[in-house]
């Protein structure tokens, strides 16, 4: 017969937490830097629109319409959280 060593796994929790630390450390550098381009994007709607508005023929309340969107969106950015 031949002796075996046993290792012994570790607990299920310190498994999750283990791989929840990985996941954490490899995603949210991406995700912020998702989120800073999203930041400037919105910027740039707002320079764009000081042009776009006289092109177009919007009114600046018009313009302003889209603000109301915003809470809905990030609401819905989200939704497993």
């Amino acid at each position: 017969m031949k002796a075996t060593a046993r290792v012994s796994a570790p607990s299920t929790l310190a498994a999750d937490d283990i791989v929840v630390r990985k996941v954490f450390r490899r995603l949210m550098w991406f995700i912020f830097l998702l989120q800073i381009a999203s930041f400037i994007d919105r910027i740039n709607i707002g320079f764009a629109g000081l042009s776009m508005n006289k092109e177009l023929g919007l009114t600046t309340a018009m313009f302003g319409l889209r603000r109301c969107f915003t809470p809905a969106i990030s609401s819905a950015r989200f939704p497993a959280t």
